[in-house]
């Protein structure tokens, strides 16, 4: 059996078809109890993301990954500047034209629709077993660097991705969704990013779009497969559960954005 491709906006996300919305909320019934260990959230907070965000999710980012894990260079072009004192250069025609001699080469940063653009794509499968704290680390990885990126001059997109197979009955059928979270030319809302990439937002709303097509069959939400990322893709992968592998991925981010023309993965 084919996979099934769906491709949605974040406007989409958060309005998913009624009949995969209504199955969800019929199956998922039995979870009420257990919202803040499966979804990462309250019912409230869960069900506020469309007009809310999740403030809570960045701050939490901000406060659990600092910033000195994230240090990309800057974005932008190499310029040689000019010093009357100092610098890593002399130039003796300049010095004896009475122009400034000292130079050093600098990292202009371009700000805007001139910088470099970073597309930062997010594993959202996960197993039923991780609890929405776990995948939670995700969510801050991707808040802390896109953070970073754009207060660095580059231009960041933001794609969710989710790989499945089995979801019709075992052994047959699968699924690709990508969820456009951010386009490079779009404002970064840290809190609308880190909604639209919570547990709540892949558990909840991102299977209702699958409900919609597959509410009949009796093949539950597959299993989890990886997704294979493309040449220039920052992947954030599903195995980042903890802290210290959010910290690691980071780090590794940070120093290979500038050269980044192939996918970036945790081992």
């Amino acid at each position: 059996m084919n996979t099934l491709e769906q491709r949605i906006t974040l406007t989409e996300l958060w309005n998913p078809p009624p009949a995969g919305n209504a199955h969800n909320a019929a199956i998922r019934a039995d979870r009420a109890d257990r919202d803040e260990h499966w979804y990462g959230m309250d019912e409230s907070t869960r069900l506020n993301l469309p007009s809310n965000g999740w403030p809570e999710g960045a701050e939490r980012a901000a406060a659990q990954l600092c910033a000195a894990d994230v240090a990309p260079v800057r974005a932008g072009r190499l310029v040689r500047e000019w010093d009357d004192e100092d610098g890593d250069d002399w130039d003796r025609e300049r010095a004896e034209d009475e122009l400034p001699a000292y130079s050093e080469l600098r990292r202009r940063p371009t700000q805007g629709h001139g910088g470099r653009i970073i597309d930062v794509v997010v594993e959202l499968t996960a197993s039923g077993g991780d609890s929405g704290d776990s995948l939670s680390w995700r969510t801050y990885c991707a808040v802390r660097i896109c953070d970073a990126l754009e207060s660095a001059g580059y231009r960041v997109a933001i794609t969710g991705v989710r790989r499945a197979e089995s979801i019709w009955q075992r052994g047959s059928g699968g699924i690709l969704q990508r969820v456009e979270i951010k386009r490079p030319e779009d404002t970064l809302d840290l809190g609308m990013v880190a909604a639209a990439l919570s547990p709540a937002a892949y558990r909840w709303y991102l299977w209702c779009w699958q409900w919609a097509e597959t509410r009949n069959t009796d093949g539950g939400v597959g299993s989890v497969e990886d997704y294979e990322p493309q040449p220039g893709e920052l992947l954030i992968p599903k195995g980042i559960l903890d802290r210290y592998a959010a910290e690691e991925w980071l780090r590794r981010a940070a120093q290979s954005v500038e050269g980044a023309n192939e996918a970036l993965a945790i081992e």
